[in-house]
């Protein structure tokens, strides 16, 4: 038998056929080769768990070892919040050990003095932190489900009205959902504003706003990208066209120091969404311009979308081995993230060894650079066999994935693209046709759902129940960062491997917009799943006409980025709620150009 152990701090090797006592006084035997532990639930044994305001009193705490679940049940008054409370230990990247080996996750929560435990038979919950009297608290009001859901898509609406410059249209990067339009920042980002020209079409399919008003408001957008609006001059790079990611929303002026950058990833995204506005606009027009003023103001939207489209020469879009523009992609190579004034290209993606390009975002600039090239016409039919070599080699990756990640617990793989947050999938998705459309890049979408969910349900974050999951980029803490930054880029770790080192999952963060942008892989499970969130309340920021889900931590529940939400990030959730509000077909239908002029 073994001795018994006050502390316990494992060390894993291999040892051969032997007894081994270790500095922690842990008897162990070992045959073949592999490591046996006799110490029993002494090893990974949790502190017994008293609850506060639960059935989980020192008479009948949680027990268990590590991985355990203990069920529980709220007193009168208090609400359960969170996935599972589980029997966990965690270390951040910086040293800190937040969870030794403790019960964590679900709680009780108290519910504001008046409130209902719940709600009748037909109606949902909706629960959000407020105050009253006594302290914090969840306020609560119920909903049938239909109406949550849809004051739900209303809300994510909401934060892209609000950065959205009165004067020039153009949109801010992060919003402040605690203050007014005149709180916002003047920090523009060149691709948010393609997804907010997208968004102003969905709230004209959605009735949120009349035509006409829709109309004026992507018309201004569009005039200062196409540098025809008065006092707004947009930075670009003089010879193609490319554009800075960061600028001022007011003048269009350039922001930061040194040698300008132009991002061909970004200045795609937002000549992605300019075409989804006119092709849009001028689809509808039959059905939705009643009067020749709003006839008049489509067609304005397609000249102002065709020349922001073509004020970027994407034929120029591939570099030389050396890093430096091929004109027309004649010897052209690699596919850059960034151009300079001086034609030098960085960040500079070459095909693998199989022949195809690794995977990114970038799948919109490569595939408008392909149709501003080659029109419509099919492959082995483009004038320009640099720009077709481009395209087939990128298009080739869809059917030969390089990453896969397998769920220890099942053991299951999944063929992936790449180990990086959702938006690598679900921009793409959204924003082109050659996505969307396509089975074999939609099924490596599902592939991308399935494994974020599989992550989240396994010993990396015993979370995954009630929307505790969602793989994103975003604002988070930076004492509990994986990168020591105060904005990071979530990503699948797979257990093993070189990635996997101690506070590899940073501040546990799960990202309720990520599940949103998933709506089209499994509609009714990602809804039940949204619910579940406005159900518990703790990611829910009422807002004006709805409320949004934002992004919240499993280590650090009194976190929220009320008041910094990065636009790119949050983009999904209403990408995924006007999925569910008007059809999937809405996206591919709207991302399906003509490419004739």
């Amino acid at each position: 038998k073994a001795p018994p152990i006050v502390t316990w701090q494992p060390t894993v090797h291999f040892i051969s056929s032997s007894y081994e006592l270790d500095h922690n006084m842990a008897l162990r035997h070992a045959y073949a080769g592999v490591l046996v532990v006799l110490a029993g639930t002494y090893a990974k044994e949790c502190a017994p768990l008293v609850l506060p305001n639960s059935n989980r009193t020192a008479s009948a705490p949680c027990t268990g070892d590590e991985g355990s679940s203990c069920q529980f049940e709220c007193s009168p008054g208090f609400t359960p919040v969170g996935s599972r409370l589980v029997c966990q230990n965690y270390t951040t990247k910086s040293g800190v050990n937040v969870l030794n080996r403790k019960f964590w996750g679900a709680r009780c929560e108290r519910l504001c003095s008046g409130t209902a435990p719940g709600c009748d038979q037909g109606q949902v919950p909706v629960r959000w932190n407020s105050t009253d009297a006594n302290g914090p608290c969840f306020a609560m009001k119920c909903h049938t489900e239909s109406d949550a859901l849809e004051k739900l898509t209303v809300g994510a609406w909401q934060p892209w009205r609000l950065v959205r410059h009165p004067k020039t249209g153009i949109y801010a990067g992060t919003s402040d959902n605690t203050v007014g339009p005149e709180g916002q920042s003047d920090r523009a980002h060149i691709g948010i504003n393609g997804v907010g020209l997208m968004f102003e079409c969905v709230a004209d399919a959605m009735g949120w706003q009349t035509r006409s008003e829709a109309q004026e408001r992507v018309k201004v957008t569009l005039s200062a990208l196409a540098g025809e609006l008065p006092g707004f001059k947009l930075a670009r790079q003089e010879s193609d066209g490319w554009i800075p990611t960061f600028f001022n929303r007011s003048t269009g002026a350039a922001l930061g120091r040194g040698p300008q950058v132009y991002t061909t990833l970004d200045t795609g995204l937002n000549s992605a969404g300019c075409l989804f506005a006119k092709t849009y606009f001028t689809s509808t027009s039959a059905a939705k311009d009643t009067t020749p003023e709003e006839i008049a103001a489509t067609a304005e939207i397609a000249r102002l979308a065709t020349k922001v489209f073509h004020l970027v020469n994407f034929t120029n879009l591939l570099c030389t081995p050396n890093g430096k523009v091929a004109p027309n992609g004649v010897n052209g190579v690699a596919i850059p993230f960034t151009f300079q004034d001086d034609g030098t290209c960085g960040a500079l993606h070459f095909p693998r060894d199989d022949g195809y390009y690794d995977y990114s975002e970038l799948h919109y600039t490569v595939w408008l650079s392909y149709h501003q090239t080659c029109g419509n016409v099919p492959l082995g039919k483009c004038g320009n066999p640099s720009i077709e070599k481009m395209w087939t080699k990128w298009q080739g990756r869809r059917m030969s994935p390089d990453v896969n990640w397998t769920d220890t617990t099942t053991g299951k793989t999944y063929d992936l693209l790449s180990m990086w947050s959702s938006y690598i999938v679900q921009l793409p998705f959204y924003a082109t046709h050659s996505f969307n459309s396509d089975p074999y890049w939609t099924q490596l979408f599902a592939n991308h759902f399935a494994a974020d969910l599989a992550y989240y349900r396994g010993n990396a974050f015993f979370a995954g129940d009630r929307g505790r999951f969602g793989i994103a980029a975003g604002f988070t803490d930076r004492w509990c960062s994986a990168k020591n930054s105060g904005y990071e880029a979530d990503m699948l770790v797979q257990s093993g491997s070189r990635q996997d080192t101690p506070g590899a999952q940073g501040c546990k963060i799960y990202s309720p917009y990520a599940i949103a942008g998933y709506l089209p892989s499994s509609p009714s499970f990602v809804k039940g799943q949204l619910l579940d969130l406005l159900a518990d309340g703790e990611s829910v920021l009422p807002v004006e006409g709805g409320f949004i889900l934002l992004r919240k931590s499993l280590i650090e529940p009194e976190w929220n980025q009320n008041n910094q939400v990065s636009m790119v990030d949050f983009a999904s959730e209403l990408f995924g709620l006007s999925a569910m509000a008007l059809s999937t077909d809405f996206w591919v239908n709207n991302t399906n150009h003509a490419w004739t002029e």
